[in-house]
């Protein structure tokens, strides 16, 4: 499998021996998914092997240690682009610490369970904090997420942290209404 690019094991039973094997013989792996895998961090040694590892998926797995995870992703990190760790257990206890190494190490990183890495490993739920911090990140002062403004369609958005202009929100979306020509009942 040297020209394997692509390799989704999701939510499928896989033992530590059989993921190096696999990883072992495809090397050209740009993109591996393991979601739900039960993987545990000891597992993931053979990462190591994938010198062109841009995007991973290991959510939802019983990873409990970000001192091995750092270990494993160390020979790919250059290279990392997509990162989704999300419901692993070491993130109880080493967010912090697991967001400043990748800070750190990893730089060209975009995202980290499809936000922004300073915005995915904030420990908050709270969203006006999310979009303050992204503005002082250095981002745009937005959260990015796949949503777009629905207000530019013609329908209010339902939530602040992608609306362009949350106040005027009714207001924009009966404007772009009237633009699209559709008929407006009171």
């Amino acid at each position: 499998m040297p020209h394997l690019l692509s390799l989704d094991l999701s939510h499928s039973a896989v033992d530590p021996a059989g993921l190096g094997a696999l990883l072992e013989a495809g090397p050209a792996i740009r993109e591996l998914r393991a979601r739900g895998c039960g993987l545990r961090a000891d597992a993931l040694a053979a990462l190591g092997k994938l010198e062109h590892l841009e995007e991973l998926d290991l959510a939802e797995n019983m990873i409990d240690s970000a001192e091995s995870l750092q270990r494993s992703l160390a020979p790919v990190r250059r290279g990392l682009k997509s990162l989704a760790v999300a419901g692993n257990p070491f993130l109880d206890s080493g967010r912090e610490a697991f967001a400043q190494w990748l800070t750190a190490e990893c730089p060209c990183l975009r995202d980290v369970d499809g936000a922004a890495p300073e915005i995915a490993l904030k420990q908050t739920t709270d969203l006006a904090e999310l979009a303050q911090f992204a503005g002082s990140a250095g981002g745009d002062g937005a959260v990015q997420d796949s949503a777009s403004c629905s207000c530019l369609e013609g329908n209010p958005c339902a939530v602040p942290y992608n609306c362009k202009d949350w106040p005027n929100r009714f207001k924009v979306a009966e404007d772009r209404r009237r633009e699209l020509g559709y008929q407006l009942t009171r």
